[in-house]
């Protein structure tokens, strides 16, 4: 049975990886992410198992999934189905407050034991690089190898970077972003020999369970059309803000003199328009206004060419 059930969303999301019943599902995944950082992850108990009946008395009550292992160290695993420009301080403002959580009035700085963040997210948000897979820790510049605190560990999957095949799939992280890509669009009947393991078998029942429960169904529904709207109104303040830029750049050409005020003006609003374009096509953060209207033609072409070049990357 094909669900249409997109795991990307946040409700479908917690309900496959943040639930008592799915742990061994929560627990491979979290294995397949932190075996490319040459990390490994012990039994894991969840911290804060998602319970849909707090959902239905506040439908935005969605919050990452948190745990921790036989060893002590704490996870935070989050999905953003959208980038926005302030989402790696919040990775980081949350990572920060689970470390911190540790420790009670009178504790030792040696109970520390490490925490680690895990972020899924549905767009690109470093297009200077091809990878999709990031592990982040503090490093020292002159000598990269050297670790400053092995606390810190904080990956980051940019799922549009993603765009292996079936037969492409090298490895069980491979098989897992295949999966929340593609997941609304298999039938864990039918599943090909790669993706066909006992977690993504019980990953697809969640899925087809939620779309077989009418109230569930009506979550995931009301969810993703919060997160639509979202994104409609990210993509309204843009517009918005282009359109004061472009008004901006025309009062100050003005000021300049009429006739060369209009034409740099219009120019440079072009060329804002143009790289924005961009950014959109390749699904990466949109630059604001107030961010490029101090550059000059030149350093906006500039940006426009290296967009480019990536845009052709992808094809």
């Amino acid at each position: 049975m094909i669900t249409e059930i997109d795991p990307c969303v946040d409700y479908a999301f917690k309900r496959i990886f943040g639930v008592e019943r799915t742990l061994p599902v929560l627990t491979d995944f979290v294995r397949a992410v932190l075996k490319t950082g040459n990390q490994s992850v012990a039994d894991l108990v969840l911290l804060n198992p998602f319970n849909d009946k707090d959902f239905a008395d506040d439908k935005l009550s969605i919050f990452d999934i948190k745990a921790r292992d036989l060893t002590g160290r704490l996870l935070n695993i989050e999905m953003q189905l959208f980038g926005f420009h302030v989402l790696l301080q919040r990775i980081l403002y949350y990572w920060a407050g689970l470390h911190a959580s540790q420790l009670r009035k009178g504790d030792e700085y040696e109970k520390l034991r490490q925490t680690i963040s895990v972020a899924i997210v549905n767009s690109t948000i470093f297009p200077e690089v091809s990878d999709h897979h990031h592990l982040f820790q503090v490093r020292s510049a002159k000598h990269p190898a050297l670790v400053f605190c092995p606390d810190l560990s904080i990956y980051v999957i940019e799922l549009p970077k993603f765009k292996r095949t079936v037969d492409e799939l090298r490895d069980s992280l491979d098989v897992w972003c295949y999966f929340l890509k593609h997941g609304k669009d298999l039938d864990k009947d039918a599943l090909p020999e790669v993706l066909n393991t006992p977690f993504v078998f019980q990953a697809l029942e969640e899925l087809e369970m939620l779309s077989r429960n009418d109230i569930e169904r009506e979550r995931y529904q009301a969810r993703l059309k919060w997160e639509r709207d979202q994104t409609c109104f990210i993509r309204e303040a843009r517009d918005q803000a282009l359109a004061q830029g472009l008004s901006q750049g025309l009062s100050q050409g003005l000021s300049q003199g009429l006739s060369q005020g209009l034409s740099q003006g219009l120019s440079q609003g072009k060329l804002i328009a143009r790289i924005q374009m961009l950014q959109e096509t390749l699904g990466v953060l949109i630059s604001p206004d107030e961010a490029l209207i101090g550059s000059t033609p030149d350093e906006l072409r500039l940006r426009i060419v290296a967009l480019e070049q990536q845009r052709q990357a992808h094809r």
